[in-house]
């Protein structure tokens, strides 16, 4: 994210406020002794300008009275928006511009979408396809599903219920005027 807004290295006065919050991942998930390394380099990758004294001061604070390190309050610290949080790939850190609602809408679609794709990957049928909806039986001529059934789903023929209705008039018009329509 960082050289996401900076274009490369952060040279800005932003740089405080990025190495306060690496800090607090360097201290929560590296060993004490290896913390120092650890900040040492990643600032000599991404801000380059950064004291070395500060460094290890911002450190010891951390170490002392560590912020809250929710996935909202690092969202908040670092003013992420959804589209930022989209375009970067971020998973792990909360947009600020979105209410709780839009998450958890946004989570359960993601949600219904993943496993969609997975019954679609299984060779499942979607529900609007199924023969519930499609009701393949009145199309065949039958009343019911189970009758339709017990003829063994036979497919709708040249006599099926369209022709028939249009024999019949019942898509509009009079049967007259259907019938003296000339074919071309």
């Amino acid at each position: 994210m960082l050289l996401d807004r900076h274009g490369g290295p952060c040279r800005t006065d932003d740089a405080e406020a990025w190495f306060d919050e690496i800090a607090i991942h360097i201290v929560l998930s590296c060993q004490p002794h290896t913390a120092e390394v650890v900040a040492r380099e990643w600032c000599s990758r991404y801000i380059p300008d950064m004291p070395q004294n500060w460094i290890v001061a911002t450190l010891e604070q951390v170490r002392q009275i560590p912020p809250s390190y929710t996935s909202l309050a690092i969202g908040r610290r670092l003013n992420l928006t959804a589209v930022e949080k989209a375009r970067l790939g971020l998973t792990h850190i909360a947009a600020t511009d979105l209410t709780p609602e839009q998450v958890l809408d946004a989570h359960r679609e993601r949600d219904r979408l993943r496993k969609e794709a997975r019954r679609r990957a299984e060779g499942r049928q979607s529900q609007a396809r199924s023969a519930s909806r499609l009701k393949p039986w009145i199309e065949a001529g039958f009343n019911t599903r189970r009758t339709w059934e017990r003829h063994g789903k036979p497919t709708p023929g040249p006599h099926s219920n369209a022709c028939r209705n249009f024999v019949l008039g019942t898509y509009g018009g009079n049967v007259e005027d259907q019938i003296a329509t000339p074919l071309a």
